[in-house]
């Protein structure tokens, strides 16, 4: 059964009215920068865009690819390291076919972010089962401050911090560990 997600779906899909507030010019950060960064006191299931972190976006240079995954709403899950094996993060490609049928002005990005990091590390990726990868990746989205639930998902910021939407992502050598190899 389809699942589109609920949770502050229209901040992290762009279609929120704070949206035409957002600087889409990236800002080069650091996997570690990001996880540094302090949580607002609350953040709700419907929570508005929040200041100043969900008002930028973000880029991520060369970062590790560690796993991939997709969920029940059909989102792709990327967990990417920094410098230091602890510092990890998610980056989320929303599907943009079935779950995004308005796509706002920055649809397109949405899009074509998804469709590369599916084209580049796929073929195939599970639903609701991490994949290891290789390589690495630059990666650029909106920052987004996830609710707090019961467990943190794998490789998660402590903080709860993603990058909700991904808008660019392009990859150096990704593939999925034990698969064919980059370009074969």
């Amino acid at each position: 059964m389809l699942s589109c997600g609920t949770e502050r779906q229209n901040v992290k899909l762009l279609l929120d009215p704070a949206a035409t507030q957002i600087d889409y010019s990236p800002r080069p950060t650091t996997v570690a920068s990001m996880r540094a960064l302090k949580r607002p006191p609350q953040v709700t299931t419907t929570s508005p865009r929040l200041a100043t972190v969900e008002f930028r976006t973000y880029s991520l240079m060369r970062v590790k690819l560690i796993a991939v995954t997709r969920t029940v709403s059909f989102d792709t899950v990327l967990a990417v390291q920094g410098p230091n094996p602890g510092s990890t993060m998610l980056i989320v490609f929303p599907d943009t076919h079935l779950c995004l049928p308005n796509p706002g002005p920055h649809g397109g990005d949405i899009h074509s972010a998804t469709d590369g990091l599916n084209a580049d590390c796929g073929p195939m990726i599970p639903f609701n089962h991490w994949v290891p990868l290789t390589g690495t990746a630059d990666v650029a989205g909106v920052g987004f401050w996830e609710p707090r639930h019961a467990t943190a998902t794998k490789w998660s910021a402590p903080n709860g911090l993603t990058l909700h939407p991904a808008l660019s992502f392009y990859a150096y050598g990704c593939a999925q560990a034990g698969g064919l190899p980059p370009g074969g």
